[in-house]
């Protein structure tokens, strides 16, 4: 996946047979959301092959979860009834009061200014201790505010402080996706087949060991590999260094870095490993491409795994995935990444870490539906994101 800044995108409108029925106009503008405008385009009903119900205003159709929502008769045609029309979580539509969705969510959910937005909310569960000072409840995910009410990130990574690492992205859950990492690259490597199946999933799983292993190096937080943190980088770095090839060569030069890995992870770190270079910038240790691919395993675990009925048997899940996506946005709003200084970019970013929070929150109070809405915001800005920015 290669990031671009903002990419043109067009339509191409070809001739078709019209069907009898209404006419249905798709207009793209920009609402209260952080989807930029676009032009109105029109399309007649009948031309893609896919029944719409009319008075509606609908996107091209995209690979993307669905979701049911009951559009009210504009008709008092006995051939148009009212129905459930089946919407994508991502989709961008009109009911016919005018009032826009993404999905089921009403636009109006989302914050105009992310970044304002940030720095007023109000804490969640805090408490004040003895001295007078703002500390995370115990019982529930930290807030990324500040004891002055302004917002923990996107700030530069390299420069990040490292107890704000630990709000965003606590050790536990860094230790454990390591670990996850650790225990898939074990038994992916064992022989060539299985390496061979799995060759284009290793370098996201390479990349993002390499990634928290150079945020261990930032975090305050007990890690207990922390001091050979930049060995462990390296080496998950070394994976990467030229394109994965199926085959025995690969999967064998693979294994040795992996075995040098698993024992420095254990603190038997073996001899003669070159030493790590403490500031090597975070897009040279994790392509964004790659990094990027990772977060979209969280979305989708996120929105495939966990439902209302599995909701409280998956709130480790939810924390888990919510922090790796806090993590990883804080990680590629690094100035060496090239968008710390894009306010649009940084817009999206922040809006990313508060979805994250707020699921995270929602997950320690056993709160679907604002876990829902959360992602459903989350889903909404990547996908606004990607048209801004992703090569088509």
């Amino acid at each position: 996946m290669r990031m671009t800044h903002r990419s043109q995108m067009s339509f191409l409108l070809k001739p078709c047979n019209v069907r009898e029925g209404p006419l249905v106009i798709v207009q793209w503008r920009k609402g209260p959301s952080l989807v930029s405008g676009m032009a109105g385009v029109c399309i007649f009903c009948g031309c893609g092959g896919s029944e719409s119900a009319p008075g509606e205003n609908v996107r091209p159709r995209s690979e993307s979860p669905a979701v049911s929502v009951e559009v009210p008769a504009v008709s008092t045609d006995a051939a148009w009834p009212q129905r459930t029309v089946t919407r994508r979580m991502d989709e961008v539509w009109e009911d016919t009061d005018g009032r826009q969705f993404i999905g089921k969510v009403p636009y109006d959910v989302f914050f105009d200014q992310p970044l304002v937005v940030a720095s007023v909310r109000e804490q969640i569960s805090d408490s004040i201790d003895e001295a007078g000072q703002s500390v995370p409840n115990a019982g529930s995910s930290a807030s990324l505010l500040r004891d002055d009410g302004t917002s923990h990130g996107p700030s530069l990574a390299e420069s990040l402080p490292p107890s704000e690492w630990d709000l965003i992205l606590p050790a536990d859950i860094l230790q454990s996706e390591v670990t996850s990492i650790r225990n898939f690259l074990n038994q992916k490597l064992q022989s060539v087949g299985r390496y061979n199946s799995t060759v284009t999933v290793v370098p996201v799983r390479a990349a993002t060991m390499a990634l928290l292993a150079a945020i261990a190096m930032r975090h305050s937080g007990n890690i207990s590999w922390k001091e050979d943190a930049g060995y462990i980088r390296d080496l998950a770095l070394s994976m990467n260094k030229t394109p994965l090839q199926r085959g025995s060569a690969d999967q064998r030069r693979l294994r040795g870095l992996f075995e040098d890995l698993v024992d420095t992870l254990s603190r038997s770190r073996p001899a003669g490993l070159m030493e790590p270079d403490p500031d090597v910038p975070l897009s040279e240790v994790a392509g964004m491409g790659l990094v990027m691919r990772r977060m979209e395993e969280s979305e989708h675990r996120l929105r495939t795994e966990v439902n209302e009925s599995s909701f409280e048997t998956h709130t480790d899940l939810v924390v888990h995935e919510a922090a790796i996506l806090s993590g990883l946005v804080q990680a590629i709003m690094s100035q060496s990444y090239g968008f710390s200084d894009d306010p649009e970019f940084k817009g999206f970013a922040q809006q990313i870490l508060l979805s994250g929070q707020t699921m995270r929150d929602a997950a320690d109070k056993g709160n679907f539906g604002e876990f829902e809405l959360s992602l459903s915001r989350m889903a909404g800005t990547c996908q606004a994101c990607h048209r801004e920015y992703k090569s088509n």
